[in-house]
């Protein structure tokens, strides 16, 4: 279980969320869903965000095996967001994140510049 306390990340929210489980409910839709996963890394409120890390990338490429998703969408930040210490993920970072699934046969599209 994930849990995002107030004063650690964002100030304004605290969120409970059980990864695993969520995963578990996604595998029952039997591949018949699109899943969609933005890439990002920056700073805010003076924590470091990245889920682009090796790490971070397998344990997501862990999840999408499991899903088995009929296809999987990734993409960057495109436009101004209002936390101006985010970075925009170039589309070839994109591809070389996409290309362990789909040498698994996974179909995966990329989006971004």
């Amino acid at each position: 279980e994930v849990t995002i306390s107030r004063n650690e990340y964002m100030p304004e929210y605290h969120v409970d969320f059980d990864l695993e489980k969520y995963v578990e409910m996604l595998q029952d839709f039997k591949g018949a869903l699109v899943v969609q996963t933005c890439f990002l890394r920056g700073e805010h409120n003076g924590v470091r965000i990245d889920n682009t890390t090796e790490e971070e990338v397998a344990l997501w490429i862990k999840h999408i095996r499991k899903i088995k998703p009929r296809k999987t969408m990734i993409y960057a930040i495109e436009r101004e967001t209002p936390e101006k210490n985010l970075e925009k993920i170039s589309l070839n970072e994109l591809e070389q994140i996409a290309e362990p699934l789909r040498q698994l046969g996974f179909e995966v599209e990329c989006y971004g510049k």
